[in-house]
């Protein structure tokens, strides 16, 4: 990961933790998994491509925390759309959400 993303990684750190739990809290009270829910973003969102882009990429061990910093809006909606969380609150975390869950597969 190079100094920048780090960089903004450990900006927003603190909010990781919280967000990180009210959306695993969301996600068992509709009883979907990460998986699940990346699954369902990737069918049905427009974007779906930079998904698909991005989890190849991982499988391969590619370095992707620049393409995944600027394709985290598809994300942001579909989670929003799920959880009905206001997008101006999400948009910020969903940065760091994506690259902390991505970094750890």
């Amino acid at each position: 990961m190079d100094y920048i993303t780090r960089k903004r990684c450990v900006e927003i750190e603190p909010f990781m933790k919280p967000l990180h739990e009210y959306i695993k809290g969301k996600l068992i009270d509709l009883e979907l998994d990460l998986d699940v829910l990346l699954s369902y973003i990737i069918e049905k969102d427009n974007h779906s491509w930079c998904f698909h882009f991005i989890l190849t990429r991982f499988k391969r061990k590619e370095n992707v925390e620049e393409f995944v910093y600027y394709n985290t809006v598809a994300l942001g909606e579909g989670i929003c759309s799920l959880i009905e969380l206001d997008y101006d609150i999400f948009a910020i975390l969903v940065l760091g959400f994506t690259i902390s869950y991505f970094s750890k597969i």
